[in-house]
């Protein structure tokens, strides 16, 4: 795991953080780092609700095909 400290993270990291808070696999310490960084970081709080933005946009995508193609 990436630690407590997650201002010295790299891109590939900062998405696997997302995914993992977004999915519910930090533990609580993790979660309030995470939420402490959303209110306190403006760039990383921009970057996670861009990155919240595109998943939810790829997932309407493929319920939209998957309508679409009778699945």
């Amino acid at each position: 795991m990436l630690g407590l400290n997650y201002s010295n993270i790299t891109v590939m990291e900062q998405i696997d953080l997302f995914d993992k808070y977004l999915t519910n696999l930090l533990n609580d310490e993790e979660i309030k780092a995470f939420e402490m960084r959303l209110l306190t970081d403006k760039s990383f709080a921009e970057d996670f609700h861009i990155y919240v933005s595109i998943v939810d946009a790829i997932r309407r995508e493929q319920e939209e095909d998957d309508i679409e193609f009778g699945h």
